[in-house]
């Protein structure tokens, strides 16, 4: 491969010119590459360059640094929000932007805005101590997750990791790590796993844990629904029941497998499922306890939906 820094002068006075004005021809990087004997990264780093060069001279100042904004506004909303490559976000903006833009150049633009979000953060945690909500959120990895905290009351994440262990260790961790920052903890509200409850009661002693009740009432959903599809298929069982129900006082045999004849025991099993699936829907929705305790997994699900 030959360094950029080996190309002639006038190789890349002819050359940048040639990549931009030909950057949509398919297949002309690979042809220029082997004419003039020079790798397709020197090639698409010369059109960079070339390009940047004439920002510089056509471009005012201030028009060139509002567009460098919405590079990098694009680029951190593809990053976030598309959870797409280095590569994919430099397909992406010289789609749609007409801006080429190095691998390089868009790391350099996630690593300072990081830096940016983590300096933001520690200058507004909020004093006080706080009601959080934490959880594993599993990735792709065997046994790795997203650590993540976030405000129980208002949603804020103040903390999310990448993959790591699942461990008391990793927790212990993250933990130290907000305390650092400032970071003060009233009530811990998590799944109940393990892992976390050892790094609650080893770094926030004084704390008050309590078991989200998010899990179960998912539970209790997915119960919820096969009641309520028990009910929607005897109702739908109803006229075939009345039917058989007159082929009988007609003398006649009653058809279907495991055929039902009795219209009032039918009609009690209907009514008998009708109270089930009313009464646990009420047990659901009507405590004003399972509803407050519930509120600060819901808030990080709604965030995990998100993110995810």
């Amino acid at each position: 491969m030959h360094l950029h820094h080996c190309i002639p002068v006038a190789q890349r006075v002819d050359r940048a010119p040639r990549m931009i004005v030909h950057s949509k021809k398919y297949g002309f990087v690979s042809h220029l590459s082997r004419e003039s004997n020079i790798s397709r990264q020197s090639l698409y780093a010369l059109k960079s360059r070339g390009q940047e060069a004439m920002e510089r001279v056509f471009r005012p100042k201030q028009e060139a640094i509002e567009q460098m904004a919405q590079v990098e506004r694009a680029a951190l909303v593809l990053f976030t929000e598309g959870h797409a490559s280095r590569e994919g976000i430099q397909n992406c903006l010289e789609e749609l932007l007409g801006v080429y833009v190095s691998t390089g150049k868009i790391s350099s633009i996630i690593h300072e805005a990081g830096k940016r979000a983590q300096e933001w953060l520690d200058q507004h945690i909020p004093k006080g101590r706080r009601d959080l909500a934490i959880d594993e959120q599993y990735s792709n990895r065997r046994a790795e997750a997203y650590l993540n905290i976030v405000d129980a009351h208002t949603s804020f994440v103040y903390a999310s990791s990448p993959p790591v262990a699942v461990d008391g260790e990793s927790w212990k961790l993250m933990l130290w790590q907000m305390k650092d920052h400032g970071l003060q903890f009233r009530v811990m509200v998590s799944d109940g796993g393990k892992a976390i409850g050892r790094a609650v009661r080893e770094i926030a002693p004084d704390a008050i844990h309590q078991r989200d009740v998010w899990h179960v009432l998912h539970e209790w959903q997915k119960v919820q629904e096969r009641i309520d599809r028990a009910v929607k298929a005897l109702h739908q069982r109803t006229p075939a029941v009345e039917r058989n129900a007159k082929r009988v006082e007609a003398g006649k045999k009653p058809l279907g497998r495991n055929p039902q004849t009795d219209v009032q025991a039918h009609a009690s099993d209907v009514q008998h499922m009708e109270y089930v699936a009313t009464s646990l829907r009420y047990l659901c929705d009507s405590p004003p306890t399972v509803a407050r305790d519930c509120r600060a997994h819901r808030s990080w699900h709604s965030y995990k939906s998100k993110k995810v």
